[in-house]
């Protein structure tokens, strides 16, 4: 009996004790506003994501403009060779 006891004792205080950490880490938390900047760094994690993704799209926009300017000259300067070749054979 007096070993059952000993248990029930025990397992009492280890839940008051269990109960009390988190009725104290609550209010640590609270005190030193951890739970806002955790939210507020959740937040900045989310507005640094759609700044990385309009980033990439603007790359990929510029890097496409450059590729289509560039297939733009190699169409002029093979017309103007075209125009030059014509002008010689005549």
């Amino acid at each position: 009996m007096e070993n059952f006891t000993l248990l029930i004792i025990i397992a009492i205080v280890l839940a008051v004790m269990v109960g009390l950490f988190f009725l104290f880490r609550t209010l640590i938390l609270w005190y030193y506003r951890i739970n806002e900047k955790v939210e507020n760094q959740h937040k900045l994690i989310k507005q640094n994501n759609k700044i990385i993704t309009l980033l990439e799209n603007i790359n990929d926009n510029v890097q496409n403009s450059i590729i289509d300017q560039k297939d733009q000259h190699k169409e002029l300067l093979g017309t103007l060779k075209r125009t030059k070749n014509n002008g010689s054979n005549t």
